[in-house]
């Protein structure tokens, strides 16, 4: 299965699993769902990345509603950044980088997703927040960000 195709149906499981069970997790360690909160330049967009525990490595998956940002060029080019500290106290530099992800278009919105080379339970266990920004070409706006929890 295409990530593409495999974010999509991560996405949609994180979007059932927390509709389920209010603590976001839908009841299983092995995944995670984090509502993310719009950035000042597109605000009434949502998003949500669900994190699927892969061993020592994290798979995480993207939805995006629109609207993106006037400028951003379609279909965007979005990075996604992994920081220690919460959305509203990061830390000067994150300490995982997923960069350049292309997104595929879906229903109202796009999708994409990465890997990241840390457990599930080391970023359950940290303070981390995920942020996500628009490409250097589209004036790297922050659009999205929601804290691990």
């Amino acid at each position: 299965m295409k990530i593409g195709n495999r974010a999509l149906c991560a996405a949609l499981g994180g979007l059932l699993g927390a509709c389920a069970n209010p603590n976001g997790d839908g009841g299983n360690a092995r995944t995670l769902s984090v509502p993310m909160q719009a950035g000042q330049q597109n605000l009434g967009a949502t998003a949500q990345a669900t994190l699927l525990a892969q061993g020592e490595q994290t798979e995480i998956s993207f939805f995006i509603s629109d609207p993106l940002p006037l400028g951003v060029t379609r279909p965007p080019t979005l990075y996604a950044f992994i920081y220690p500290g919460s959305c509203t106290k990061p830390a000067p530099q994150p300490v995982y980088q997923m960069n350049g992800m292309h997104t595929n278009a879906t229903i109202g919105g796009w999708t994409f997703g990465t890997m990241v080379p840390i457990t599930l339970d080391k970023l359950r266990a940290g303070n981390y927040s995920i942020r996500v920004r628009t490409s250097p070409q589209d004036r790297n706006i922050d659009i999205f960000c929601g804290d691990i929890q």
